[in-house]
């Protein structure tokens, strides 16, 4: 055992390049020449690239957290330097040996800088200029009595809202008036700087909601939060930003701060689909035209009774005034209206509790990679202020938080940085599919965008001449 710990040891010296340049040699002569050798040493570099993807992910789990609340959090070092020896000690068993090394490189557009364990840093107060791309919410005022249906302002969606629905804190039923807030998200550019996670459970799958539009709802009293009654629940006619096969309906569990399937079926109607409605007042409007028209022209049977004296009065019709009668008859079957669904509406999700919820799908983050970053502008000055990075992949309509010192993404797509300093400053780094990357460290060269962009509809538009650049110039990879 003790000669297996000296040789972890060396191997874990000349990884960290803790070798002197004559023990280097020594070192990688041996490896040529004994292929155990080298593969203990691939294996090495193998555990320590997992162990630091691992500490990532675990850095980045808590980070939502840190981002929404704004509390302050105690330094720490990253784990991966405490639970190295342990892992290396009982991962030797040969199985190891088979997993691929995965090597750290630089590329065109970023610079390699050197590998050093990172510190979690404390949670910044986001700059002022944050505000202005983070959708607001709409306020509405209830009647408690009376319940309401809502309009929502930005889709053709709906919100109704029964009547004695909500409850305090305590359970007691709520009297009078209160206010319900709302807010859509529609697209990735409103997602971006909202504070909203956009993974699904297990973090450390880095598995995504790809979403076709958010709703968050709450309710107040005089300041205090209120929930939906038990047996109650309100009910969502909600049009999606694009018509997609397996769609369902996520609740973000804010404790954990991950999506969670719900029960309800998330369900569009066919391309064309309708539901037909007799129109009776339009009906009984053209049967009167229709009678006043012949009331005249002896369309009764011509039989007067007066007691017992029958007087029999004939009256003659043409035959052609007979056919024009039939012909002109209203026809009931064309008073039949077709109302054509919206084929981008979900109709009748109940909701059950307040809070946010997500119309999406879930997906895998392919080629995933644990990134250590730091930046520099154009001018190669370092961006050393750094407050929130947000990635978006162009495939995806889904934007991601991170820490801007570490995160994690999809090596092969075409991913979107935007950076906030906490000056308020907005930098951008655009990093195509074709350019490939490993987990590692590297060093982005961002432009500043903040006379450009300074709010949410100059990123959308901003986003949407990325999008279609990208189209026409990079293949997609998935």
């Amino acid at each position: 055992m003790r000669q297996e710990l000296q040789n972890i040891e060396y191997i874990e010296r000349y990884l960290e390049n803790g070798l002197s340049s004559i023990e280097k040699r020594k070192f990688e002569q041996h490896m040529n020449e004994d292929e155990g050798f080298k593969q203990a040493v691939n294996l090495q570099r193998q555990i320590i690239n997992q162990l630091k993807e691992e500490a990532f992910l675990s850095d980045v789990a808590n980070y939502h957290q840190e981002f929404i609340q704004h509390h302050t959090k105690p330094k720490r070092f990253s784990p991966w330097w405490i639970i190295l020896p342990i892992l290396c000690l009982i991962s030797i068993p040969i199985v190891w040996y088979n997993l691929p090394p995965q090597e750290t490189k630089s590329v065109a557009i970023v610079k390699e800088v050197k590998n050093t364990p990172i510190k979690a840093t404390k949670a910044e107060a986001a700059p002022a200029q944050l505000k202005a791309f983070q959708t607001a919410f709409v306020t509405k005022k209830i009647s408690a009595r009376k319940g309401a249906t809502i309009q929502l302002k930005a889709s053709k969606s709906t919100l109704y809202i029964p009547k004695n629905a909500v409850v305090d804190k305590n359970g007691v039923p709520v009297k009078g008036a209160y206010e319900v807030q709302y807010r859509e998200l529609r697209d990735r550019a409103d997602m971006a700087f909202s504070g909203l996670p956009m993974n699904y459970k297990n973090r450390a799958t880095a598995e995504g909601v790809n979403s076709f539009g958010i709703l968050e709802v709450r309710a107040f009293k005089d300041g205090e939060e209120l929930q939906i009654a038990p047996g109650k629940a309100l009910s969502l006619d909600y049009e999606v930003n694009k018509r997609a096969k397996n769609l369902d309906l996520y609740y973000l569990d804010e404790t954990n701060q991950t999506w969670e399937s719900t029960s309800e079926v998330v369900d569009l109607p066919k391309r064309g689909a309708y539901t037909e409605e007799f129109d009776s007042i339009a009906y009984k409007a053209a049967v009167i035209a229709h009678n006043e028209k012949f009331k005249n022209m002896g369309l009764k049977d011509g039989v007067e009774r007066d007691k017992d004296a029958f007087n029999l009065q004939t009256t003659l019709i043409p035959e052609g005034m007979k056919k024009l009668e039939k012909e002109e008859r209203p026809d009931p079957n064309k008073y039949i209206v077709k109302h054509y669904k919206n084929p981008r509406l979900v109709e009748d999700l109940r909701l059950n509790s307040f809070g946010v919820y997500n119309c999406g799908k879930k997906y895998k983050i392919k080629n995933q990679i644990a990134v250590s970053a730091d930046y520099t502008d154009l001018e190669q000055i370092a961006i050393d202020n750094a407050h929130t990075l947000s990635i978006i992949d162009i495939n995806y309509n889904a934007a991601y938080s991170f820490k801007p010192e570490q995160f994690i993404c999809n090596s092969k797509a075409n991913n979107v940085f935007l950076l906030w300093s906490k000056e308020g400053k907005l930098y951008a780094f655009v990093k195509r599919a074709t350019v490939k990357m490993n987990t590692g460290d590297y060093s982005f060269q961002m432009e500043d965008l903040s006379d450009k962009i300074k709010n949410t509809a100059d990123l959308k538009r901003y986003l949407k001449f990325v999008e279609q650049k990208t189209k026409e110039t990079v293949t997609k990879i998935e």
